[in-house]
């Protein structure tokens, strides 16, 4: 038989050099020797194959010696003796010509068993004959006439040659290029007649009669090749041992198991069960997407089950993006414990009328998504933080763009406070209706950045809503957001940029809420709030509002009014009720009545710039007392500079719009 013509082909191949001789017994490798090996004097560096031996781990090719026979610098190595290398013997009263193959994989040099097994013969017709003769197959009267065409070609196979030599019933030989021929004309080559043998050795249909016949898929090690799930099931798993899926949208390679699956998945994405009770295909394909679990990404087939598949199996489900494709979904569940979702290449889900993820554990990710939500009825939610399940922790949603959303990311309003540690950055939120983010119940530990909510152009109810509201959360830090209102084309007087009611421990900065329908940004009976480096433009209503809490220390900060439908009687800053507290580099301009109003307030110290207002720059009212005021500019104020209630408001350093500076104490008015 043909061999590869030198070392590296062989490795290539998987074929180790050639071996004088193989073993049919047990022997002593350690004491060696020159001992008699299947009917032949081996000599001193012989290479002898060692198959046979009581202890498997002393099997592999030997070299042969006086003494203890070692190893050959070929085959010391996992690699060099890995699942499916051949070797051929040369000599030998019962292996020469025959080739062998080692079948254990990876197996542990010194440790582990190394198995051997019978591969090919150089004289495939007469090991098929010496099957015959032992009655180990029997061959049907049409399979026999397509062996006597060999038989005509010149082979010698009389010895199977049965009385009725009509080839009438049977159609084809397999020819010496290995392929299916209607002409008898070619002689087969031994790798043909080998091929042929194998396929009727495995023949199915000899099984039920010959239990005892070899089947050849016992020493295949290559994959079964099927086109549907069905045909997998259908496969022998203590046989078929690697099946590679071709069906359209499930590709790929599957490995069996026996038992029952981990978990249950009714997608078969990853698991597939075998009709043979006991066993399981599973899928180790890295990362498997959704389409594995049946999505079509069509944009109007229901997604959901797919995705959902994938959660529920693997924990995780990714969605590519395939060249504008779309993913129809909705109500979506996170609902183990660490479950991803997430998007490669931005890929668009588009909702139906509910709410497209629930989120309801603790340790979630979802990010990567392109969200349409024009489908939504107006206040459910793209996301949903579903409190009212359970308590949850670190729970991060970042990446996303949505697009004409009923309402962005809520929870339950159960007033239970249960969330702490939610993670909300990096969103896009255009032509948005409700509100953008929401939250009754994320207890600690609020972190929003980089969100950025849309309303330009719209107009209507379901636009009257606030861009960010949090209410009774402890520990909120909301950085780099912004709101883009719709107040350039309609007032809508709840669409305030950010409102925080009833918390504490408050964290904001660079906030940059426009065009407003309502207010800018808005403290209701907070306390402990720290922020600043934020620019309130163009709102309609009163641009900073405080009204109950205490001890706020904020810093440079603008408020101005969109003067084309700016509200009457609105001030820059607004504060009712509040004590101790501290801003500097304040300063409001264009409102239509004072740039600070400060109603029954204690204990303000207060620096910044009010000029340019209706009203006055700054006023105090009410029960209002230990009031500082001090290096304030109060410029061109259309009713006044100021107005002091209370003997124990003070200003100090103050420029009036004379440009000359002043101490006043209250009560005064000028």
């Amino acid at each position: 038989m043909a061999r590869p013509a030198t070392a590296a082909v062989r490795l290539l191949t998987g074929e180790r050099e050639p071996v004088r001789l193989a073993t049919t017994a047990d022997i002593d490798v350690d004491t060696g020797g020159l001992i008699i090996i299947d009917g032949v004097q081996t000599e001193v560096g012989d290479r002898v194959l060692v198959k046979d031996q009581a202890d498997g781990s002393e099997n592999g090719i030997r070299t042969a010696s006086t003494g203890q026979w070692y190893r050959a610098a070929d085959a010391r190595t996992a690699r060099e003796m890995q699942k499916g290398t051949t070797v051929h013997v040369a000599e030998g009263s019962t292996n020469a010509g025959k080739t062998f193959v080692f079948t254990s994989l990876n197996p542990q040099i010194g440790d582990d068993a190394i198995t051997i097994a019978f591969y090919q013969s150089d004289d495939t017709i007469g090991e098929v004959n010496a099957a015959i003769d032992a009655g180990l197959v029997t061959i049907s009267a049409a399979e026999a006439d397509a062996i006597v065409a060999i038989e005509e070609a010149g082979a010698d196979v009389t010895a199977i040659k049965p009385a009725d030599t009509n080839a009438s019933g049977f159609g084809f030989v397999i020819d010496e290029d290995d392929m299916v021929s209607n002409s008898a004309s070619k002689v087969p080559t031994q790798q043909s007649v080998k091929a042929y043998a194998d396929l009727k050795l495995a023949k199915t249909s000899n099984l039920a009669d010959l239990p005892s016949k070899p089947d050849a898929r016992s020493n295949l090690a290559v994959p079964v090749y099927v086109p549907t799930r069905t045909a997998m099931k259908a496969l022998t798993p203590t046989k078929d041992l690697v099946a590679i899926l071709y069906e359209a949208g499930r590709e790929g390679t599957f490995v069996v198991k026996a038992g029952s699956p981990p978990v249950t998945d009714t997608q078969e994405g990853v698991y597939v069960v075998s009709n043979t009770a006991g066993f399981y295909w599973k899928r180790i394909d890295a990362a498997p997407d959704i389409t594995v679990f049946g999505a079509v990404q069509d944009g109007v087939t229901l997604d959901d089950a797919a995705i959902q598949g994938s959660l529920d199996v693997l924990g995780y489900a990714n969605v590519l993006e395939w060249k504008g494709s779309a993913v129809k979904v909705n109500n979506i569940r996170l609902k183990d414990v660490g479950n991803l979702l997430q998007g490669f290449g931005w890929p668009k889900l588009i909702s139906s009328a509910g709410t497209v993820l629930n989120i309801e554990n603790s340790y979630q990710t979802v990010q990567g998504l392109m969200i349409d939500g024009t489908l939504q009825t107006t206040g459910l939610p793209v996301i949903r933080i579903k409190t009212d399940l359970r308590g949850m922790t670190t729970v991060n949603i970042k990446s996303l763009y949505l697009i004409n959303c009923g309402a962005g990311i809520m929870d339950m309003n159960n007033g239970a406070n249960l969330a702490v540690f939610v993670n909300i950055r990096d969103i896009t939120m255009e032509g948005h209706r409700g509100y953008g983010i929401a939250t009754w119940d994320c207890w600690a530990s609020y972190h929003i950045d980089q969100v950025v909510v849309s309303r330009v152009g719209k107009t209507g109810t379901n636009y009257n809503y606030p861009a960010f509201y949090f209410n009774g959360a402890e520990g909120v830090f909301f950085r780099n957001c912004a709101h883009n209102g719709s107040a350039a084309t309609s007032i809508q007087a709840q669409q305030d940029g950010a409102v925080f009611d009833n918390c504490n421990f408050v964290v904001f900065e660079n906030f940059i809420p426009d065009h407003s329908g309502g207010r800018g940004l808005v403290f209701l009976n907070c306390n402990n709030v720290r922020g600043g480096d934020s620019t309130l433009v163009n709102s309609v209503d009163h641009g900073f509002v405080v009204s109950g809490g205490s001890l706020f220390s904020i810093s440079d900060i603008l408020a101005t009014q969109l003067a084309s439908v700016g509200l009457a009687s609105k001030d820059g800053f607004n504060l009712s009720a509040t004590t101790t507290f501290k801003g500097k580099g304040l300063a409001a301009t264009g409102y239509t009545r004072n740039g600070f109003l400060a109603d029954a307030c204690t204990k303000m110290n207060v620096i910044g710039d009010f000029s340019f207002n209706t009203g006055r720059g700054i006023v105090t009212t009410g029960a209002s007392s230990a009031n500082l005021f001090h290096g304030c500019l109060t410029a061109s104020n259309t009713a006044g500079n100021y107005s002091l209630v209370s003997a124990s408001d003070y200003l100090r350093d103050h420029m009036v719009s004379a440009g000359t500076l002043a101490d006043v104490t209250g009560p005064a008015t000028a």
